[in-house]
């Protein structure tokens, strides 16, 4: 969910500055674990954006991948061996650290974030995969795959 506010004018251009407010959504959480999924079922650590598109979820799929990259649960991938040559527009992504930890349910991220200027100025508080209101989450059957079956 987006919310967009004004945040306030920019002292060098006169230009209105936003805002904009985003929940850790339940289809936020359902395209992270299909990223998820998806790496473990290929074996491999990366993914292009075009693997979105085979998820079950509603909304903008390239949206999504930058709302959990705001969140820090997704990154842009780069090989060291060719480090130079990973543009910011690559396609490639990979699930980060914290998201794999969020997902074992080791680590905890914001409730909701808020943006201005592509940078987090403030964040809700912090919960981890075992809140109340992520329980559908642990139940769901690419959880219980993550963790082979133990809860």
């Amino acid at each position: 969910m987006i919310e967009r506010s004004e945040l306030k004018i920019c002292p060098t251009c006169g230009r209105r500055l936003t805002s904009n407010r985003y929940a850790l959504s339940k289809n936020l959480i359902k395209v992270l674990l299909g990223l998820a999924k998806y790496c473990l079922d290929s074996q491999i650590s990366y993914f292009n954006t075009s693997v979105v598109y085979g998820i079950d979820f509603k909304g903008s799929a390239t949206a999504f991948l930058s709302q959990l990259k705001y969140f820090g649960l997704l990154s842009k991938y780069s090989d060291a061996s060719d480090i130079d040559k990973i543009s910011p527009r690559s396609g490639k992504w990979m699930v980060s650290d914290l998201g794999w930890a969020f997902l074992k349910g080791t680590a905890k991220v914001p409730s909701f974030i808020i943006v201005a200027n592509q940078q987090v100025i403030s964040s809700g508080e912090l919960i981890d995969a075992h809140n109340e209101n992520l329980k559908w989450m642990t139940e769901s059957d690419i959880w219980i795959e993550l963790h082979g079956g133990v809860l």
